[in-house]
């Protein structure tokens, strides 16, 4: 009997590998030499990692957490670059360095936002996992901290666009229900007035009768009065 190749557990592997390494890549900081700032050095070695958060959540991520655990002002470099110097980061290390941050915009081959963090003691020298394997570990924990912040930054600006929308909402429910009040006393006021000219109407019209009778038995006493002043004439 033939023995029927069962393929399932292999295309099930093969997508759990392709699954992970596209996650990992996504994910997981990478090492490597990157361009650097000339005014400096032109490369450097350093960690990349892709986001799917917005570069502007991402950078303030970044420094929200540095503003947390340090008293150093952070320097503008431009071109989306930015540092800490010589600054004491205990997340990352017990040795004052100089931390540098590039955050780059998606582009048109590139749909995530990539963060780049170069770590220097001084001058053209920067970290490797070589020498300092335990703060380049520490660097890399930091930048997977940063899509989570950044999240939390959507979220909270998101939330922060709706309150603003219920406030607005509430200032012009309130001036709707003001509105509404005064318009109720006003047709209040409207409805008494009417009960009011119909009481007057009622009277006018009582009056009227009463009037319209009195006319009546005038002519009618005319009337009589005519008829006897005839009968006199005739005799």
């Amino acid at each position: 009997m033939m023995k029927i190749f069962n393929y399932r557990p292999y295309v099930f592997f093969a997508l759990l590998i392709l699954f992970l390494g596209t996650f990992l890549q996504a994910q997981v900081p990478l090492e490597g030499n990157f361009t650097f700032d000339k005014s400096i050095a032109p490369n450097a070695n350093g960690l990349m990692m892709e986001m799917s958060q917005p570069a502007n959540l991402v950078t303030q991520a970044i420094q929200n957490r540095f503003s947390s655990f340090s008293q150093a002002k952070m320097k503008d470099m431009g071109k989306g670059m930015f540092a800490y110097e010589a600054t004491m980061y205990p997340e990352i290390s017990a040795n004052t360095l100089t931390y540098y941050f590039r955050v780059e915009e998606p582009t048109k081959k590139s749909t995530k936002t990539k963060v780049f963090l170069f770590l220097s003691p001084g001058y053209d020298n920067f970290l490797t996992t070589d020498k300092y394997w335990q703060e380049m570990q520490n660097a890399q924990r930091f930048l997977t901290l940063i899509p989570d912040e950044a999240q939390k930054l959507s979220l909270k600006g998101e939330i922060e666009t709706v309150n603003e929308a219920v406030s607005s909402d509430q200032k012009e429910l309130e001036k709707v229900v003001s509105d509404k009040e005064k318009l109720a006393k006003e047709i209040a006021k409207m409805e008494a007035d009417l009960q009011n000219l119909k009481k007057q109407m009622t009277e006018l019209e009582a009056a009227e009768t009463k009037v319209k009778a009195r006319i009546d038995e005038k002519k009618q006493s005319i009337d009589g009065l005519n008829q006897t002043l005839r009968k006199v004439d005739g005799q």
